[in-house]
């Protein structure tokens, strides 16, 4: 950007100042100066200390609060521009940059305030402890630094006599052997001195570096209190357990209950910096989780070490996540002590993705593609086909294109006999002349784009997409590649 409006600069003066400068481009003398180095980030000031004590009427004073964030370093000042000799050459030229300034470093973020837990059996207790828990400021940023000079010009405007090769027209007599003469004019090359004159232009100053900001202030601490003689019980609000184990036994699951209230202030001692919002303990919240297999036509060996993950969260619901690879069709009994999933029918999303079409029949109207499905037959297994397709006169890849086929294949036109689909693609709506063996079988025969998909209850997939052709006396030939529809 910089060469850009030094040489828009320049053509500027040259145009308006001294018309007869010459318009070749400029040239600089003198080394750019180096920029200067950036200021150094600041620290995050360290958070105030995490403390649990019991209530017990004593006056304590808690001191929790955070640090402040170190400040950001300035920024190096810019290099001046070096080896400023200026020559006085048959041309314009201007003087070395000068190093940009170097940025501020930017504050650190002050540290938050630490946490106090706080035990008790008396309310009236609280009133003697007092807290600060104030969090730390944020370090100011570092300012960037000056850039530094360009090189200067001692001399402005010179000028030098230069030779130039110009051209001119002269006659001259042509004569022949018998001493006929023409005059004839011809273009003849001469060379002249002329007086140029040339200018220098200042080196640009280095830019400003850029200030760093401030950093921010910390979080102020929070306050959670516990009316409880005791220290509270470990809580098991998680578990990972497989399949089979959790047909046979009921896990229990545990989570310590919070309550957000506000007023923590005129609770405890007066003075106290904390959040004013507050967490109040209100129990330990117990909820059991078992499974029912009830797939009457499979066993629960084959997904027997299937994991399951429970989450026992903060509303009493617990979360269950099944794999990703396994796709459970189940009915949810939930009670406030126990949740019960029952499992009534189960696939794995492998299983599901057993499917791949095995041959294409070329019959006119009666064309049809047969798949094969190797997977476990499910009525609750839905499956629909999309096909593309592309009819043209040369080699069906679009060129001198005639007829394109994008959609699903409608369901009346699938036939399903056991793990076998038929799809009679020769009655899908498209003329008849384009399922003649001329199109499907030959040098370029047309290509099908087949991609499956598959749904069982909430869970879907995609199988293919498979590029389907068949050449002159060739079994078809069938190729997957990624799916892409």
């Amino acid at each position: 950007m910089k060469t850009r409006k030094k040489i828009l600069t320049a053509l500027f003066v040259g145009l308006i100042i001294t018309p007869s400068l010459s318009w070749s481009f400029l040239n600089s003398f003198g080394n750019d100066g180096f920029s200067g180095q950036n200021g150094q980030e600041g620290y995050k000031g360290e958070k105030g200390r995490d403390i649990t004590l019991r209530a017990d009427g004593q006056n304590q004073f808690l001191d929790l609060s955070g640090q402040n964030g170190r400040d950001g370093g300035h920024g190096g000042l810019g290099e001046n521009a070096k080896w400023c000799n200026q020559p006085t050459p048959d041309h314009n030229i201007e003087g070395a940059l000068g190093g940009d300034g170097g940025k501020g470093g930017n504050g650190g973020d002050g540290g938050d305030g630490g946490n106090a837990t706080i035990y008790y059996t008396n309310p009236n207790d609280l009133e003697g402890i007092v807290i600060n828990s104030t969090p730390g400021q944020g370090g100011l940023g570092g300012f960037g630094a000056d850039g530094g000079y360009g090189c200067e010009c001692e001399t402005y405007e010179w000028s030098k006599f230069v030779t130039e090769t110009d051209k001119k027209w002269v006659t001259k007599n042509v004569c022949d052997e018998n001493n006929n003469c023409t005059e004839k004019r011809e273009l003849v090359p001469f060379k002249r001195d002329v007086r140029k004159n040339y200018s220098c232009e200042d080196g640009q100053m280095g830019s400003r570096g850029q200030d760093g900001a401030n950093g921010y202030r910390g979080l102020i601490g929070k306050v959670k209190l516990i009316q409880k003689s005791s220290p509270l019980e470990k809580e098991y609000p998680k578990a990972n357990e497989k399949l089979s184990k959790l047909t046979r036994e009921t896990v229990l699951l545990s989570r310590h209950l919070w309550e957000t209230r506000s007023g923590i202030l005129s609770l405890i001692g007066a003075g106290s910096q904390v959040d004013n919002y507050y967490s109040e303990w209100t129990g330990l919240y117990e909820k059991s989780f078992s499974i029912i297999w009830n797939v009457p036509s499979k066993s629960i060996n084959s997904y027997k070490n299937v994991n399951v993950s429970l989450n026992l969260e903060s509303d009493k619901n617990i979360k269950v996540k099944f794999p990703y690879n396994f796709w459970p069709r189940f009915i949810t009994k939930n009670d406030r002590e126990h949740k019960t999933i029952e499992i009534y029918n189960a696939i794995f999303k492998s299983e599901a993705e057993k499917i791949k079409p095995t041959s294409l029949i070329v019959e006119g109207k009666k064309t049809h593609l047969i798949v094969k499905d190797n997977g476990p037959q499910i009525d609750e297994l839905n499956t629909r086909f999309y096909i593309s397709a592309a009819w043209s006169r040369t080699d069906g890849g679009g060129r001198g294109l005639l007829k394109r086929y994008k959609d699903y294949v409608p369901s009346h036109l699938i036939e399903k006999r056991g793990g076998q689909f038929k799809i009679n693609i020769g009655k899908l709506p498209i003329k008849n002349k384009y399922f003649k063996k001329r199109w499907l079988v030959g040098h370029y025969p047309v290509k099908f784009n087949l991609t499956i998909e598959r749904k069982f209850g909430v869970y879907s997939t995609k199988i293919g997409t498979f590029k389907i052709k068949k050449k002159a006396k060739k079994s078809a030939s069938i190729k997957k590649e990624k799916l892409e529809i």
